[in-house]
């Protein structure tokens, strides 16, 4: 190979090499600068955050740091023009997520503060109760921050008194609950869980109460507490079985099913899909018993999942 001829070969290789920097794309899927060029068109403020978070996920977990940091900064962009509050403080509070993860504390403390200002303007009292116990998580969690965290989860529970649904109590209860035991004062945890525990036998119907009881579980199953969510989800269970209406019978029964899975009671789990199932059998008007079927096949397909 002559002089002139190996010079082509090594600058079309650093052509190469500098036309795919950026365009990395995860194992079997599509390039990163493709989801951010398809998500930065995307005209709604509120979905373009989502899509940028979601890309800057992957960045991470591919190492792509600097791909991470622009979508990332495209995305605090896009959270700025979201007019929800309750949009707009959920998407600063997934920056500050990610950010922490990846050792960004500065960056995530900035994501926390407009997380925080975005809070305050919330109307709904549960609405801003669950924001303030979101980012209380990654204060206390993702920035090592326990006194930040409490103060936070102090304002959400000041919240509750407020609130006139009682499900809407248990799920802050329940989420505080989580966050302090994730933080390290169990004493607290326990305090908050006892007291949505104790919030669910006011609802006065057990489909109302089977959604309070399976909150309840998923926070449970975020500190790692599988023996309290389990328990939580078989009192769950028996208030399914309670629905008189056997659509929404059959649809709480495979939520309930879902979350066992996940506890890692798959056998159990396995029985209460099939038990749906026949109940969706006994559905007469036909779109509700194909939503239902639907439903309990998505339930099945996740314990299936977590069965293996």
């Amino acid at each position: 190979m002559t002089i002139d001829r190996l010079n082509l070969c090594v600058g079309l290789l650093l052509l190469a090499a500098v036309v795919g920097c950026g365009r990395s794309k995860p194992a079997g899927g599509d390039s990163f600068a493709g989801r951010y060029d398809r998500a930065m068109a995307e005209s709604n403020a509120e979905r373009r955050g989502r899509l940028l978070i979601r890309l800057a996920v992957a960045q991470y977990s591919a190492k792509d740091e600097d791909g991470m940091e622009r979508s990332l900064g495209a995305a605090a962009t896009a959270a700025a023009d979201v007019d929800d509050a309750v949009g707009r403080a959920s998407l600063f509070r997934r920056m500050a997520s990610l950010h922490a993860r990846a050792g960004n504390r500065s960056a995530a403390a900035n994501a926390v503060r407009e997380a925080h200002k975005a809070a305050q303007t919330i109307d709904e009292t549960e609405q801003r109760a669950s924001a303030l116990c979101g980012i209380a998580d990654v204060e206390g969690v993702g920035l090592k921050r326990p006194a930040a965290a409490r103060k936070s989860l102090e304002r959400a529970l000041a919240l509750v008194a407020e609130m006139p649904d009682i499900r809407g109590k248990v799920t802050v209860l329940a989420s505080a609950g989580s966050t302090y035991a994730r933080i390290g004062d169990a004493a607290k945890s326990d305090e908050q869980f006892e007291q949505a525990a104790t919030l669910v036998d006011e609802i006065d119907n057990p489909a109302g109460q089977t959604g309070a009881l399976v909150r309840i579980a998923r926070a449970q199953l975020r500190m790692n507490d599988q023996p309290s969510a389990v328990e939580s989800l078989r009192r769950a269970r028996a208030t399914a079985e309670k629905i008189d209406r056997e659509y929404n019978r059959a649809m709480k029964m495979a939520d309930v099913a879902e979350q066992l899975a996940k506890a890692g009671e798959a056998a159990e789990a396995r029985q209460l899909v099939a038990a749906a199932e026949k109940v969706v059998d006994q559905i007469k008007d036909s779109a509700l018993r194909r939503q239902a079927t639907q439903r309990v096949s998505r339930a099945k397909a996740t314990v299936r999942k977590a069965g293996r």
